[in-house]
């Protein structure tokens, strides 16, 4: 009896052991988060006059410059957006800084 307890656990530790070795990666999230947004690698932010570029493992890393999005209150824009903000429009620049837009 005790010979088949000890058989029965050696397969069941086999099974257990193989089963573990074939069992799918779990995926890699290689999105950059900046505030409540997510970026894809090679996506370009200016945050506090400094760019940074997501990398391809989910980090950002310090850049040296180049056209980024603007960011406003937790949302994303693009070069050219225009936001009314107390009474005056704000334009998203290509270097990701928000200007003035002049009343004509």
């Amino acid at each position: 009896m005790l010979k088949i307890l000890a058989g029965f656990f050696v397969v069941l530790l086999s099974a257990t052991g193989a089963s573990a070795q074939t069992a799918p990666a779990t995926p890699v999230d290689s999105r950059c988060w900046h505030a409540s947004q997510s970026y894809s690698a090679g996506s370009l932010v200016r945050v506090g006059g400094k760019f940074y570029a997501c990398a391809a493992d989910g980090s950002w890393a310090e850049a040296q410059g180049g056209g980024a999005n603007c960011v406003y209150e937790d949302r994303n824009y693009g070069s050219g957006a225009l936001i009314a903000v107390r009474e005056a429009l704000i334009e998203c620049q290509s270097s990701g800084a928000w200007s003035g837009v002049k009343k004509e």
